[in-house]
């Protein structure tokens, strides 16, 4: 569950894979490079993201 304005919201399902079609997928086409692998689906959509934090003492720094 998350924290909202609107109060608590429940999150139950990804938007992303009832998106992708599985006949298409063999057919696509390499997104970067001519003999590449990388495809629409294979790779992580715009919506994906990712974080870091270290944190420690002004000591250890």
């Amino acid at each position: 569950a998350v924290k909202a304005k609107a109060g608590e919201m429940l999150v139950v399902e990804d938007e992303q894979p009832r998106k992708a079609d599985p006949a298409k997928i063999p057919n696509l086409k390499p997104a970067f490079a001519k003999d590449g692998t990388v495809t629409a689906a294979n790779s992580s959509s715009i919506s994906d993201g990712a974080a870091a934090l270290v944190l420690c003492s002004a000591g250890h720094a």
